[in-house]
């Protein structure tokens, strides 16, 4: 009986710490948009195949306002796909959403940069989702799972 509690705190161990790692990983520091971020807002990045490769874009947000929308990597043509990936960005925080209309003659770059954030809003719509699930469990759950359960959400916050 030792032996399977003993196992289950090490598998537990090596998960958690695996989560916080990739937590690390993926999710970046909120934006340096001077727009005001909610306490509880959420930094995630997408990426989208556009005409000349990956439109990897960075996206704060809470459950229900975009705060900040950063293209953070972009290959497109210069005057015409270019022009999406320095406006399209305020016209969807404008709009609080990524279905906003794209710009003529860019069509392709016009929907991966929409392809791209949504990835990230669905990255931060989960992290929320798992944040709120996992609160009311916190007494149930053991004290190893609950501190590396909070290095993961201030990851993901800071």
């Amino acid at each position: 009986m030792k032996k399977n509690k003993m196992l289950y705190r090490i598998v537990a161990a090596v998960l958690a710490c695996a989560v916080v790692a990739l937590a690390l990983v993926t999710y970046q520091s909120r934006s340096s948009s001077n727009a005001p971020v909610a306490e509880g807002a959420v930094t995630a990045t997408g990426s989208a195949k556009g005409m000349e490769g990956d439109v990897v874009v960075e996206v704060t947000a809470d459950a229900t306002t975009i705060y900040s929308i950063t293209v953070k990597e972009q290959n497109e043509t210069q005057g015409i796909g270019s022009v999406v990936c320095e406006q399209l960005p305020d016209t969807m925080v404008a709009a609080n959403s990524y279905n906003v209309d794209g710009i003529a003659g860019a069509t392709v770059t016009s929907d991966a940069l929409k392809e791209a954030v949504k990835a990230a809003l669905t990255w931060t719509h989960l992290l929320l989702q798992l944040h709120r699930r996992a609160m009311p469990q916190w007494k149930k759950l053991p004290r190893v799972w609950i501190v590396m359960w909070s290095l993961l959400v201030q990851a993901a916050l800071v």
